[in-house]
């Protein structure tokens, strides 16, 4: 079966219209945005804790390992860790360590 018409079915059959497809992509692209500040915090906590507990940069596997307990996914932790070295929040000083400025 076409994907389309699989599509164009599962709209008659729930009722979607354009107007209730619209809210649906906003309400998604909103959860989404609420999620990333919160994801940026829970790994910034995850190094805090880290660092002050055993006074040593953080290994970037411990975050990864730590994070998706909290549910973040290793792709996710990633770009956002890349992001936040970026932006100078953290800095790596050495190949597969970070630590927060």
């Amino acid at each position: 079966m076409d994907l389309n018409k699989i599509w164009k079915e599962a709209k008659k059959r729930y009722h979607i219209t354009p107007k209730s497809e619209k809210l649906r992509l906003k309400n998604l692209a909103m959860q989404y945005r609420k999620q990333q500040p919160n994801a940026k915090f829970s790994i910034l906590k995850i190094m805090k804790t880290f660092e002050s507990t055993y006074k040593y940069p953080t290994p970037r596997l411990e975050i990864i390992e730590l994070a998706k307990r909290k549910g973040l996914g290793p792709t996710t932790v990633n770009k956002i860790l890349e992001e936040m070295k970026i932006k100078g929040d953290i800095y790596e000083p050495r190949t597969g360590f970070l630590q927060i400025l």
